[in-house]
């Protein structure tokens, strides 16, 4: 019941994945409910399987609440720049050096 396809979740409308919320928010409860009274879960791993669907889910109806407020961009032409045999200046070594260079004696 909790495990939901990658693909189903994109095809689910925002009321779709409230239902489903709240179906796995009570199977969460009731699975918390018996690891507090430390009772033997059937499946432990179902807690777990659980949580992750509730947050593929908030995910889900979050990106569908923002979907609207994207405003579509235009794609602007790019400046193009004059080209250049360096992207700086080449770098000289100095005179106090005698032309070699600190780093390498």
């Amino acid at each position: 019941m909790s495990l939901i396809k990658k693909n189903e979740f994109r095809l689910m409308t925002e009321q779709q994945l409230h239902g489903k919320l709240l179906d796995i928010e009570r199977e969460l409860l009731k699975l918390n409910g018996q690891r507090a009274m430390r009772t033997t879960l059937e499946n432990p791993g179902k807690v777990k399987l659980i949580r992750k669907t509730r947050a593929r889910i908030l995910t889900r109806l979050n990106e569908i609440k923002r979907q609207p407020q994207r405003p579509k961009e235009t794609p602007r032409p790019k400046e193009s720049k004059p080209a250049t045999a360096y992207a700086s200046k080449p770098k000289t070594l100095g005179k106090e050096t005698g032309g070699r260079n600190q780093r390498h004696e």
